[in-house]
């Protein structure tokens, strides 16, 4: 198990050194309006992502030795279809996609889905290797593929980020699916789709929730350049959970209780470690002048790490929420924490129009900070009532 948690943990990083790359390139030579167009881009993916994932995240992995693993495969992908479909008619009707790239969008969600599907089932068949991978070789395929639309063909355009991505996950899905037909899988009759939405609701809920809070307000920023500038600043801040991103894979595939007295002192060194990791991180980044973000990135960014310094206290708060939620997912007490979920994205959802309308990125970062702050002060209560502390 520790083995895999070094090998996740050391993938995330590289993933993260990579996703920086890919960062730089789009920010040197596509502009923050460009930046603005991809983060929304990818917002709507990922939130569709989200409802899919009610059944093909990492939930499905419980499953893998249960039910029947072709039945299973055509269930998620029916799934995928539908909602594929519905996401389309809908974002469409809202004006929430990227202008003449309506179809783009629409493939690459079908191909973001069926991606994460796949190494989700390469975790639960323990493929750990594979995963890792998988997982490296998409961003690092997205960043060879920007340089030469970039650099070779002379696209400046939001073109030169669709094509290499649709690409990258074209390969990626390639490969985890022909390693996916040689594994050795259950063929038994058993399967229930509705078993598995119905416990996949409550973990796809509670995410989804907290992508939103930081991710909501991105609608409600008139601003592109400034939504540009914001977004990479957010998507920084986020790297810097790297350890308690890394503690989710083994946590869901290993730990059969966060109450064996292993793996709760292990949980507890590794939330220590990911509150020091972000504290480290900050400090570098107050250490440096904002000059180095205009140098790095280019002249538009150069208020880069205003914006960063206005997010950094939804990471901490964050930080601290995935190792929670952790606890109550591994404990299948997911519905004790809702309510609080809830509470944190009804607050966000009220107050961004208003606050993103009147203060721009510093509403933003006001809104997910209260969001966030709610669910955690949440969290926390409900586990000390569990632990019997109050």
């Amino acid at each position: 198990m520790s083995r895999n948690i070094i090998q996740i943990f050391f993938s995330r990083g590289l993933i993260a050194l990579i996703n920086f790359t890919i960062l730089l390139i789009t920010a040197r030579y596509l502009g923050p309006s460009t930046r603005a167009e991809i983060s929304v881009f990818l917002l709507n993916c990922l939130i569709l992502q989200a409802i899919c994932e009610t059944y093909t995240g990492i939930i499905v992995v419980d499953y893998l030795d249960k039910f029947n693993f072709n039945k299973l495969l055509i269930g998620g992908l029916k799934l995928i279809i539908v909602v594929c479909l519905v996401g389309f008619v809908v974002f469409s009707l809202f004006d929430k996609l990227v202008k003449g790239y309506e179809l783009h969008f629409a493939i690459l969600f079908l191909l973001v889905i069926l991606n994460s599907f796949a190494c989700n089932l390469l975790l639960g068949l323990k493929k750990i290797k594979t995963y890792t991978i998988v997982s490296v070789l998409q961003p690092l395929l997205l960043a060879v593929g920007l340089l030469f639309f970039i650099k070779y063909l002379n696209y400046y355009t939001f073109a030169s980020y669709v094509y290499p991505i649709i690409f990258s996950f074209c390969i990626t899905i390639a490969l985890n699916i022909y390693v996916l037909f040689k594994s050795e899988k259950n063929t038994g009759a058993d399967y229930s789709f509705k078993e598995i939405i119905e416990k996949g609701y409550y973990t796809q809920l509670l995410l989804l929730t907290l992508f939103l809070v930081n991710r909501y307000n991105f609608y409600f920023m008139k601003n592109s350049n400034e939504l540009g500038v914001y977004s990479i600043s957010t998507t920084i801040g986020e790297a810097f959970l790297l350890v308690s991103g890394s503690v989710a894979p083994i946590v869901i595939t290993s730990f059969k209780s966060v109450f064996d007295s292993e793996n709760r002192v292990q949980i507890t060194k590794l939330t220590i470690y990911s509150l020091t990791f972000v504290m480290f991180c900050s400090l570098l980044v107050y250490v440096l002048p904002s000059s180095v973000f205009s140098t790095v990135f280019s002249f538009g960014f150069s208020d880069l790490k205003d914006k960063l310094f206005a997010y950094l206290p939804s990471v901490f708060f964050l930080a601290i929420i995935k190792i929670l939620f952790y606890y109550f997912l591994v404990e299948s007490k997911l519905q004790l924490i809702v309510k609080w979920f809830v509470l944190g994205l009804v607050t966000v959802l009220t107050a961004s129009p208003t606050l993103c309308n009147l203060y721009g990125y510093k509403g933003a970062a006001l809104c997910s900070t209260i969001g966030y702050f709610i669910i955690l002060l949440g969290l926390f209560w409900t586990y000390r009532k569990e632990r019997q502390l109050i």
